[in-house]
């Protein structure tokens, strides 16, 4: 007898299934996905930058996580959750005497003063909305970037 009600798991929250890139910017909502996109595509484009798909846990599931060679840490994460995908940076003090600049867009700067930190490490996250926000977003992981490479 077939089970009624039963949503089944999107592949972002599929622990036991290992998903493609393309599974998981898919599965974002239609009004959504041309920002993750962007992203994606923008730092793909970033040299010497590689992107793996992880099981980050709960809440973030599946995340597109992206390193750059010479990085002790990672350069960011797009969390492609289906309704609301976000982008999460870990920053050091380091970090944050560089990037942050007079025309850093406010809710950047806002993302970055809100973050939780963890031992020493800001974990800052913004909502992708669109692909002007995601442009933007970029533009600061170029600029963490060219602290380590630079």
């Amino acid at each position: 007898m077939p089970r009624t009600g039963v949503q089944p798991r999107s592949v972002w929250a599929d622990q036991f299934r290992t998903p493609t890139e393309d599974e998981l910017v898919g599965g974002v909502s239609a009004d959504l996905r041309a920002g993750v996109e962007c992203l994606r595509g923008r730092l793909m484009g970033l040299d010497g930058t590689a992107v793996s798909i992880e099981w980050v846990g709960i809440p973030w599931r599946w995340s597109l996580v992206f390193r750059a060679r010479g990085m002790e840490r990672v350069l960011g994460y797009v969390i492609p959750c289906p309704d609301r995908p976000i982008f999460v940076m870990p920053l050091t003090s380091r970090d944050l005497a560089v990037i942050v600049v007079k025309r850093t867009p406010k809710y950047i700067c806002d993302g970055i003063l809100r973050a939780a930190e963890v031992g020493r490490v800001r974990w800052a996250q913004w909502d992708i909305a669109g692909p002007n926000q995601a442009q933007e977003l970029a533009q600061l992981a170029e600029r963490r970037l060219a602290l380590v490479t630079g």
